[in-house]
């Protein structure tokens, strides 16, 4: 018997040491591919033009401050004006991340109603920038011809650019899901709003591109140059500044800060909610699972949101660029194991009399349209094939979410099926989805089936 426990014991330590080795090492890597871009960017700068584009990973042949000296001596680089519009830019950023962590911190209630606010008025300006187009009789729909061959694509090259791009317009739709349990509304309702607001969306972006091809011909818009006779970075703002002049500007100025106040609000209130949902679930430390006793709102969860937020943008764009085209990856993910969930669940526990249920291939092909994007991004050659540096990052986040399993595996193992249930799902009762042979007088509470009252 001690020999035995000897055995258990021995067995135990191997085990744990080899634990210990695995999370040491992902530490490591981790460790290192954040040190990295910093690394290589001061390496990079002791190289001269023609050597970083020969080789741009490798460590330089001959080192030269050089392009120090040009920086600092040249005035055509505009050093000053380029440290200022970063500093600008930065602090914008962060100050409107504070005010909507401050607004989430204290309330659901109060965001809701910003976030309808914003919504009309982005709806309002984008009309406005159409009616102001076609009044002013700058629209003329022969400038949409041809329909493709922008950059020398096909109509198959730009159809797959299109559809490579199109589901990730939409990602923040998943907003309405994650907060409707504070909303307190039924599952219907919740369907929709999530169709209506997919509807609006597709207006908006088919309006707003209609009026960015109509004015001119979208070949000239292509080559459009400003004042100083360099190519124009933001081809509506110039479109609508010949069709209704600094208004037409305006206006789209106004939808635009709409759109990205909207995504700011909504992804921060369901961000903090995932986390808190999974602090519910056992998965993240308790604290994430805390209730503001007065604003009943995930209070540590949106200040922890809030801190992260305030860190990317002294990331700069062209970095934040390359974890967005990788969270495309996480989309893609999203999308199948949404799709792969509501077809099980529909086959196993599906009612087929209910007449709002979805069919069952509609969920299957929701799934092969999310593999098929999700190859379209990884595929080399595809046209939305992701940049080296994003696959870095997307290397960097696959690690850290084996390193979170392996350290919350233990707890999140002890749980059982009925109370993972009630702790993601709360205390809801969904009447539909019931199993099949189940009388209609029941409801479904997480995994408990009670009598109707």
């Amino acid at each position: 018997m001690s020999g035995n426990s000897y055995g258990m014991t021995t067995g135990k330590r191997i085990g744990n040491g080899v634990k210990s080795f695995i999370l040491n090492l992902l530490m490591l890597v981790f460790s290192l591919s954040c040190i990295f871009p910093l690394v290589w960017m001061l390496y990079s700068s002791l190289k001269v033009k023609r050597e970083f584009n020969r080789d741009i990973i490798g460590l330089p042949s001959n080192p030269t401050l050089e392009n120090f000296v040009k920086v600092l001596t040249n005035p055509d680089y505009h050093i000053g004006d380029s440290i200022m519009n970063s500093v600008r830019t930065t602090l914008i950023s962060v100050f409107f991340i504070v005010l909507f962590g401050i607004m989430n911190y204290r309330g659901a209630k109060s965001v809701g109603n910003l976030q309808l606010a914003m919504v009309l008025i982005m709806c309002a300006a984008v009309a406005v920038s159409v009616a102001g187009t076609v009044l002013t009789g700058s629209f003329d729909a022969a400038n949409l011809a041809p329909a493709y061959g922008a950059g020398g694509k096909s109509f198959g090259g730009g159809f797959v650019s299109i559809l490579a791009l199109a589901p990730f317009l939409y990602v923040g739709f998943d907003c309405i899901p994650q907060a409707a349990e504070e909303y307190d509304f039924p599952p219907q309702k919740c369907k929709k709003l999530i169709i209506s607001a997919l509807i609006v969306g597709a207006l908006i972006y088919g309006a707003m591109a209609l009026v960015t091809d109509s004015v001119l011909p979208w070949q000239q818009v292509l080559t459009m140059k400003d004042a100083s006779g360099a190519p124009v970075k933001w081809h509506t703002g110039a479109v609508l500044d010949l069709a209704m002049g600094r208004l037409g500007v305006g206006f789209v100025a106004i939808a635009v800060c709409m759109g990205i106040f909207t995504g700011m609000n909504g992804f921060f209130m369901t961000s903090s909610r995932l986390l808190f949902g999974m602090a519910r679930a056992k998965m993240l430390p308790s604290a994430f699972g805390k209730i503001h006793p007065k604003h009943k709102t995930p209070s540590f969860c949106v200040v922890f949101v809030t801190i992260i937020c305030c860190i990317c943008p002294f990331f700069g764009r062209e970095v934040i660029g390359w974890v967005v085209d990788m969270c495309s990856v996480g989309t893609a993910f999203g999308y199948f194991f949404t799709c792969a969930g509501a077809y099980i669940l529909l086959k196993k526990y599906g009612d087929p009399t209910d007449t709002n249920r979805i069919h069952p291939a509609v969920a299957m092909g929701g799934c092969f349209i999310s593999v098929a994007i999700l190859l379209l991004l990884i595929i080399p050659g595809s046209p939305a094939f992701m940049a080296p540096q994003s696959f870095i990052a997307l290397v960097v986040w696959i690690l850290l979410g084996v390193l979170f399993y392996y350290i919350s595996r233990k707890n999140f193992m002890k749980i059982t099926k009925r109370e993972m249930d009630y702790l993601i799902l709360g205390n809801v009762q969904v009447v539909r989805g019931m199993r099949k042979g189940q009388e209609p007088g029941q409801v479904v509470q997480g995994n408990v089936v009670n009598p109707k009252q």
